[in-house]
């Protein structure tokens, strides 16, 4: 993993940043914040700081625009019926709801038909067309954030004698429908911002039928969509977003007030509790079952009618949530198999998966895996499925190289979805796989965190915090600033009663690690490190105070030696796996030099496949001083999950390594399980021809006084909250007094291992359980072997 700054390669002018934090009274380092990101002139940061109704566009702008108003408003003086088509998700729904108030409130009755994703599919499609001219014979149909890619259905539909108008936001095909379009995204025409949503653009249709006092009635409903269909909160949409915002406690439907209550979801509502607190609620009914659910919260006042749609929408949420976790815990268990630093993108598909909770679950998997992910699953008879990107990977452009594979496909940059037949999935995986693979550079692959700012050195304020906040609303390309900082302290401690979670403190400013209680002991360790926090004001007994809640954790190389007894406890987990046998086990043995040598060839060659392990300090110095082409450092596990050339220090042996095609020991292995324990197919092992090293067994006794004893203290210690680790629960022991305060780790880690192969106790699920057995230390082979080591 590598932190970046988002200010990487911008040269500041620092005379100009000063004129601007005298102009605006900000801080310098706010200033250069928004120099950063583009907004570095006058004009500019007043646009910025003053967004509002004078930031958005004229309607008339927009291609097709003037013919659209003409066509609709000669079909509501004919009193046509007139029925608008979207899509489930929050933008189609919130731009089909945009319409339909809009539509009601000048006296004209209109239909909505949202598809649901089961039984009509995604989009337009022939048998909704059928279905919705056999329901409400419409004259007229506007499309809304759906539509651009329909072109044979659009032709049947004009076949039916249906008239039709497309309003739509996603990328532009090669070939369009025949008909109107209002798309900002269209080549040829005036309009000045490109990305709208589906509602955004639904917004501005009523502008243009309405006026400018109409479209603002609506500009929280277009809120709601704009957060949730991640388009960037810049230029336009941050002027809806911050009006809608503004204009909540007015605007928001009867029925979603009503559902953030049953959801206790304070207000008022900010960006970011829409983006994770209430977008996906109204998306569930859309994955899950049937969008209208959804829509009736933005159209109902009726208090039955909005209890019953909130009641219908939590149980299928409760669901989403359940299948969301088990098909992302079936996906990742899919790839247990696979090595994915190889691929260029994942591509997985099992008939029962829930359709309509893919794309949430593609986004999971490309946080972990750094890669493109598709999932496809069984609907009616063929694959359909979500594909989520990486910055740099654009996913319509590579649907599009393999289009003639697909029934259906569409989407944008970093989004998609497609229809595909079983026949050509293998096909599909490949050649969508070697497509990334041969328009990417491969350090694009690389796990990259980004930061705006780095405060190691800065004197943080309290008015710079509070100045802070005029970034929001914040979303996609608008992110929060999130900020670098060295840990120069190994000031960490687990949080009393939930050990999953860390502080540390490092001089006045107070972190918090929510969920990084993974890296309690490497930030304990004598190394640089670093975190990237989001920072926040908080006020306790009447004062404020700075906090930085931690985002992302990293590491470099050791400085200094860490605790020998871990060390040493990790090298005695290999053990666990002496009986192990494989059939594919193989290894080959190197000189030091050797095995330098083809390290920095492997890792010139890629940045991916090859892990170096290493137990012993003065070989672990000599080999980063000798590698200098692998610049990732590991401590006792590994934390990136797509296969980046590493080195790992003290691994314990259940690190998962089959992200790695080339494993190599710089110390001597315990055991040949263990090298069988690593072996697959796919990978190779090469160890160093050397001695077991017996200063690991420093301190270990074997005796049956020291094992007495230990058995004795697991016996009486009744703690019933889990720990998080052996290690932590060995302290627990030392700190309770059950155990001699001089006692060490690797000699109990030793203990355990003895006891588990003997099925006396196991440490599972936090405790230590222990079994009515007796046997025997010498029926334990684990014990034998280190007995004769220490007394040879």
């Amino acid at each position: 993993m590598k932190f970046v700054s988002k200010t990487e390669g911008i040269e500041f002018n620092n005379k100009e940043i000063l004129r601007m934090s005298q102009k605006f009274n900000l801080c310098q380092d706010i200033v250069k914040l928004l120099f950063a990101r583009g907004i570095d002139n006058e004009d500019k940061i007043d646009k910025y700081l003053n967004s509002g109704v004078s930031s958005l566009y004229n309607p008339f702008l927009l291609k097709n625009m003037q013919e659209v108003v003409d066509k609709i408003k000669y079909y509501i003086m004919s009193k046509k019926r007139i029925l608008i088509m979207g899509d489930y998700d929050t933008d189609g729904i919130s731009a089909s709801a945009i319409l339909f108030k809009y539509f009601k409130s000048i006296g004209v009755d209109t239909n909505v038909f949202l598809p649901n994703r089961v039984v009509d599919g995604y989009g337009l499609t022939i048998d909704s067309l059928d279905k919705v001219k056999s329901m409400y014979s419409p004259d007229l149909i506007i499309t809304v954030d759906c539509g651009i890619t329909c072109v044979d259905e659009i032709d049947y539909c004009k076949s039916l004698g249906i008239d039709i108008i497309v309003t739509d936001h996603h990328d532009i095909p090669s070939v369009i429908p025949n008909t109107l379009i209002i798309n900002p995204k269209l080549e040829d025409q005036l309009y000045p911002f490109k990305e709208l949503c589906g509602a955004g653009v639904a917004l501005k249709l009523v502008h243009a039928l309405g006026g400018l006092n109409e479209a603002l009635k609506y500009t929280t409903i277009a809120t709601l969509a704009t957060v949730a269909d991640i388009v960037p909160l810049m230029d336009e949409n941050r002027a809806i977003v911050k009006l809608g915002l503004e204009n909540q406690k007015s605007q928001l439907p009867k029925g979603l007030k009503k559902l953030c209550s049953e959801l206790k979801i304070s207000f008022p509502l900010s960006s970011t509790d829409i983006s994770f607190k209430l977008a996906p609620k109204i998306n569930a009914t859309g994955r899950m079952g049937d969008a209208i659910i959804s829509f009736n919260l933005y159209v109902k006042n009726d208090d039955a009618q909005i209890k019953e749609n909130i009641d219908l929408l939590v149980e299928l949420n409760d669901k989403r949530v359940v299948e969301t976790n088990n098909i992302f815990a079936s996906a990742c268990e899919m790839l247990e198999d696979t090595n994915v630093s190889r691929l260029g993108m994942i591509v997985l598909y099992n008939e029962t998966w829930e359709s309509g909770v893919l794309g949430i679950i593609c986004s999971k998997l490309v946080e972990r895996y750094n890669k493109p992910v598709c999932l496809l699953s069984m609907v009616d008879g063929e694959f359909k499925g979500s594909c989520r990107s990486i910055p740099g990977v654009n996913i319509f452009d590579a649907l599009t190289s393999v289009s003639d594979l697909l029934i259906r496909f569409g989407g944008h940059n970093q989004a998609g979805g497609l229809s595909i037949e079983r026949k050509n999935l293998k096909e599909f995986r490949n050649r969508i796989n070697d497509y990334v693979l041969t328009h990417i550079n491969e350090s694009e692959l690389l796990t990259k965190k980004y930061y705006d700012l780095d405060i190691s050195e800065m004197d943080l304020s309290v008015e710079f915090l509070q100045q802070l906040s005029i970034f929001e609303p914040c979303g996609f390309k608008n992110e929060k600033p999130m900020f670098r900082l060295a840990l120069t302290e190994n000031n960490v401690s687990r949080m009393s009663n939930y050990p999953q979670h860390l502080r540390i403190k490092q001089g006045n400013l107070n972190l918090i690690g929510f969920g990084k209680g993974e890296y309690y002991y490497n930030l304990s360790v004598n190394c640089p490190k670093e975190v990237i926090v989001e920072l926040t004001l908080e006020k306790f007994a009447n004062k404020e105070k700075i906090t930085g809640f931690i985002r992302h954790v990293n590491y470099s190389k050791l400085s200094t030696a860490t605790k020998s007894e871990i060390i040493s406890a990790n090298y005695l987990s290999e053990l666990k796996y002496i009986q192990c046998k494989s059939e594919f086990m193989s290894y080959k043995q190197l000189s030091f030099d050797s095995a330098i040598k083809r390290i920095n060839d492997m890792s010139t060659k890629s940045l991916f496949g090859t892990a170096v392990l290493i137990y012993d300090m003065d070989t672990y110095f000599k080999a980063i001083k000798l590698i200098p082409s692998i610049k990732n450092y590991e401590l006792f596990d590994i934390h990136n999950a797509c296969g980046e050339n590493t080195f790992v220090f003290a691994p314990n042996s259940d690190i998962n390594l089959k992200d790695y095609n080339n494993i190599f020991i710089l110390d001597n292995f315990l055991v040949e399980g263990y090298i069988a324990h690593l072996s697959n197919k796919f990978n190779k092992i090469y160890t160093l021809n050397s001695k077991i090293n017996m200063d690991m067994f420093k301190g270990i006794d074997v005796s049956r006084e020291v094992f007495a004893k230990n058995m004795l203290a697991v016996k009486a210690y009744k703690n019933a909250t889990p720990m998080p680790d052996l290690i932590t629960y060995f302290n627990n022991l030392k700190r309770h007094n059950f155990i001699d305060k001089n006692a060490k780790y690797n000699e109990f880690y030793f203990f355990m291992l003895t006891m588990e192969e003997l099925g006396i106790c196991k440490f599972e699920d936090g405790l230590i359980n222990i079994n009515n057995i007796k046997s025997n230390l010498e029926n334990s082979s684990i014990y034998n072997f280190v007995s004769q080591l220490i007394n040879i």
